[in-house]
């Protein structure tokens, strides 16, 4: 199911009738850790043949993602800003949608270089995910928070949101957070490290990234820890 290539994946589409539309998001998101852009190019055939605003909300954030993924910013908050006018026509919406949507609109901030907006964003963000308890919306959150921190240099607050990535990665089962929160730890202890014992610990933190993905297709993953 994670190794989408041009939308032509058994695995996938042979599950992708039993998918609910949250699970089909996830689901493009963990495929673009191996190929972003033949994810991308599959997201976007979805998007047009969706059955209904629900699908196409979920499709549209996948493939906002996936602009971000591959450096397109200014289409990524377009495509956003289309799944926020799907999001008015979705019967019964609620909360849970918005703050999906919240969640990959203030990563623009990050990745669009303004980490001053960033980090007040992302605690008012914080504040609603944690009423709404959504474990996977939670833990994914969690990601972009350890990203921010490491990216502003706040190396406590990032090491604590690494072992919180760790911890809730391993609960919701998404190993490439996992990943992602021990390639966190080998970041910070690179930028802290005093000593040789230091740098093994950062190569350990690394290795155990990669370990977390197992054997599956994590290609663009793999890329930034071999």
């Amino acid at each position: 199911m994670l190794a989408l290539l041009l939308g032509f994946s058994p695995a996938l589409q042979a599950a992708e009738p039993a998918l609910t539309a949250p699970e089909l998001f996830l689901a493009l998101r963990r495929a673009g850790e191996d190929d972003p852009r033949a994810t991308l190019v599959d997201a976007q055939r979805q998007v047009a043949t969706a059955p209904d605003a629900a699908t196409r909300f979920w499709l549209l954030l996948a493939t906002g993602r996936m602009h971000g993924n591959l450096g397109d910013l200014k289409a990524a908050r377009g495509v956003f800003a289309q799944a926020e006018s799907i999001l008015a026509t979705v019967p019964n919406a609620g909360p849970h949608l918005s703050l999906w949507l919240q969640q990959e609109s203030t990563v623009l901030d990050l990745d669009m270089g303004d980490p001053a907006q960033f980090g007040p964003r992302m605690k008012q963000l914080r504040e609603k995910v944690n009423q709404l308890g959504d474990p996977v919306l939670s833990c994914s959150t969690t990601a972009w928070e350890l990203w921010g921190l490491i990216n502003t240099h706040n190396h406590d607050e990032a090491w604590l949101a690494a072992e919180q990535l760790e911890h809730c990665g391993h609960a919701t089962g998404l190993r490439y957070l996992e990943a992602f929160a021990q390639a966190g730890m080998g970041l910070i202890k690179s930028r802290t490290a005093s000593s040789t014992t230091d740098m093994q610990q950062v190569l350990t933190h690394f290795d155990r990234a990669l370990a977390a993905l197992g054997d599956g297709n994590f290609r663009m993953r793999r890329a930034g820890l071999e």
